[in-house]
């Protein structure tokens, strides 16, 4: 592994680039880890399995489960975009006794961005974790629905599990398939753009998101507005 440092960011930042295998995974980002090192220090962890069009990542930080309350802890740590294993590593010093969530953003070339987490961790003075990851199961928000040009889909996993998301029409047709990976519980979420299989923008109206899981589905209602 190579070890590279960041003498601009706020904390210690690392990342280690390893070579696994030498195809092109589907799976962009597999795993989003916390780890109490120390009395006071969290370790957060991140795996990505291939990385394209990525500029960088985020880590925020918060006390309560809600994003619009977390603090930016990070100048951008930049992505390596490669199609290799990359594992990053970033150190938060934080107050012993507490219970603490971590998001992950991902910033791309377009000007997209990505929200992982939260991940959760409570350190004690003992220097032990006690993780607590809160998940809601299938569907849970669209940001924004109806949507022009594309809209943020929010979704839990219950347990580790070949995760299957597509959009159909009303008609019942498949229209898209948005994901079709294997997935560790937790809550996540992704864009799609309101394109078909084959780029081209769907017309005005009603389609419906199918999640398949962890031996449940969930089914949702979207719509598009021009």
């Amino acid at each position: 592994f190579i070890a590279h440092s960041f003498p601009n960011a706020k904390e210690d930042v690392y990342y280690y680039i390893g070579k696994e295998r030498d195809d092109t995974l589907p799976v962009t980002l597999s795993s989003f880890s916390l780890t109490q090192s120390g009395i006071s220090t969290v370790r957060i962890t991140w795996v990505t399995q291939s990385e394209t069009n990525i500029m960088g990542y985020y880590i925020y930080r918060a006390t309560q489960s809600d994003l619009n309350t977390a603090s930016n802890l990070n100048y951008l740590i930049p992505a390596t975009n490669s199609s290799q294993l990359q594992i990053y590593t970033y150190t938060d010093q934080v107050i012993s006794n507490n219970i603490y969530y971590y998001w992950l953003e991902i910033v791309d070339y377009d000007g997209y961005n990505s929200f992982y987490g939260p991940a959760v961790i409570e350190i004690n003075d003992n220097g032990n974790q006690t993780p607590s990851i809160p998940v809601k199961a299938g569907f849970y928000s669209f940001a924004p629905n109806p949507f022009d040009s594309g809209t943020k889909i929010f979704y839990g996993i219950p347990s580790k599990s070949p995760v299957l998301m597509q959009v159909y029409n009303i008609k019942g047709q498949k229209i898209r398939t948005l994901l079709n990976e294997t997935k560790d519980s937790g809550n996540y979420n992704l864009f799609w753009d309101g394109r078909d299989e084959k780029g081209n923008l769907l017309a005005n109206g009603n389609y419906i998101l199918r999640l398949f899981a962890s031996g449940s589905s969930w089914t949702k209602k979207i719509t598009i507005l021009h």
